[in-house]
């Protein structure tokens, strides 16, 4: 055997051929979900100074159950554990008693000049201090919820739109719809992910203020996810 003939040989048996777009994409996809399990798991790290190291676990355990369900079962985890930190937030700052006209302008300019579904920029002042966030995969905290929400998004590539005259109030809640753009605060990847849904925010009948908020999809989490358009 010639050398040429050998190096052809050698060629060939090492050569790895091109990825399909199909195997680019299902790599990317890959890259994605370990990544997203590491964001969600360092997004609500924070709580470790004020919770044990079990119950800090069990929020790990709980995104990895999360992004798992996306590939095969959805793992069945614990309840949660909801955190309320002392807030240096003076309740005389709390607009007690406010109006329902007044809370529908200052939640419409949340979500559309705020965009606080995905910057966590929220008028705290209509909000209890003791008010919780539920979303499809758990329920925290206000600033728990805060902290995350910056940190999981990346807010200027991201977008909220509520869907006109479907803003809702009464002295019990104020309910509403809305489409979202989200970006993951994922470097390199960046994924996008449309998705559609309702808020409601359930009240105190008798201080005016914000006590709930509870977010569903139109879409499971799962279809969600496996849409994800990569490159920001």
């Amino acid at each position: 055997m010639t050398y040429d003939n050998y190096a052809s040989a050698e060629l060939r048996n090492h050569y790895v051929p091109p990825l399909s777009p199909q195997s680019v994409h299902c790599e990317k996809m890959k890259l994605f979900l370990l990544l997203l399990v590491q964001l969600l798991s360092t997004c609500w790290a924070w709580s470790l100074g004020s919770r044990s190291y079990e119950a800090s676990t069990v929020v790990v355990s709980r995104r990895e159950a999360f992004v798992a369900g996306i590939v095969g079962a959805l793992v069945a985890s614990s309840s949660s554990s909801i955190v309320h930190p002392p807030s240096a937030y003076a309740v005389e700052d709390k607009q007690i008693g406010i109006s329902n006209e007044q809370l529908g302008m200052i939640i419409s300019k949340d979500i559309q000049e705020n965009q606080f579904m995905v910057a966590a920029d929220i008028t705290r002042s209509v909000y209890d201090e003791s008010a919780t966030f539920t979303d499809e995969i758990d329920t925290y905290g206000m600033d728990q919820w805060i902290k995350g929400t910056k940190r999981l998004f990346v807010a200027n590539k991201s977008h909220v739109d509520m869907v006109p005259n479907s803003l809702q109030v009464t002295d019990s809640e104020v309910i509403f719809r809305f489409t979202e753009n989200l970006t993951f605060n994922i470097p390199l990847l960046q994924p996008n992910v449309y998705l559609s849904g309702s808020v409601i925010l359930k009240r105190d009948m008798k201080t005016g203020l914000i006590t709930s908020y509870q977010e569903k999809w139109d879409q499971d989490v799962n279809t969600v996810l496996l849409s994800a358009k990569f490159g920001g």
